[in-house]
């Protein structure tokens, strides 16, 4: 995906982009349609993962999972935004595009939430229950979207493939754990996580998609690879 939006913003396949984010937002009702139907291999894939992880929910690694959390959640959004609204407020394209995708995921995330009306499982230890339903997870949502726009900023931005690599493994390694960490605190079920991952890869998507650059500046980018 990264090497999607490098390539768009040199003009060579841009136009692909709209499609990409109707493939995701697809394959997001694929996996909603068996899992809200309760499909049994749903249910043992959830099972299975959760035994899997089961082994994390000792007292100190409910303690480190509930910091890693915290990053995926409503303040770590808030301060991840107030960052790029900081560092690139000489471009208002980018940070329009920032605050289209995460306002737009977070009503759309509760929205589906209602409407599919999954029941949450049990957390662990002495956690208290989400007063919202479980479909998708939020906190993935969220951290796909944040943290995959600023993996694309710093591969844009890097000076050479190592820095380009960097910026890819850290940032899919904060998604993966902030995932990880509602499946340790037993916020969400696996496919809950998946589903969350799926859809803000369709806000990033469809927000990279949108030409702001020419209506913000009304004009050409002359060199449309540097952000």
């Amino acid at each position: 995906f990264l090497f999607f939006w490098e390539t768009a913003y040199a003009g060579r396949m841009k136009r692909w982009l709209p499609y990409v984010a109707v493939g995701f937002l697809a394959l997001f009702v694929l996996w909603a349609i068996p899992v809200i139907s309760v499909w049994p291999g749903i249910i043992a894939f959830d099972i299975n993962v959760q035994h899997l992880v089961a082994p994390l929910q000792s007292a100190a690694g409910i303690q480190v999972f509930q910091f890693i959390t915290f990053f995926g959640g409503v303040v770590g959004t808030i301060l991840g935004i107030l960052a790029v609204v900081a560092v690139f407020r000489h471009r208002p394209d980018i940070v329009a595009r920032m605050l289209i995708a995460m306002v737009g995921e977070s009503i759309s995330v509760e929205y589906v939430k209602v409407m599919l009306h999954r029941a949450r499982p049990e957390p662990v230890a002495h956690l208290a229950i989400p007063d919202t339903f479980s479909f998708p997870s939020g906190h993935s949502t969220s951290a796909m979207v944040l943290y995959g726009f600023l993996a694309l900023l710093l591969y844009v931005h890097a000076r050479n493939r190592f820095e380009r690599i960097l910026a890819i493994g850290v940032s899919a390694a904060i998604i993966a754990l902030i995932g990880l960490s509602r499946l340790v605190l037993g916020y969400h079920y696996p496919s809950d996580v998946i589903g969350g991952f799926i859809f803000g890869a369709f806000w990033l998507a469809f927000t990279l998609s949108l030409p702001l650059h020419h209506k913000i500046y009304h004009e050409e980018v002359i060199d449309p690879t540097v952000l």
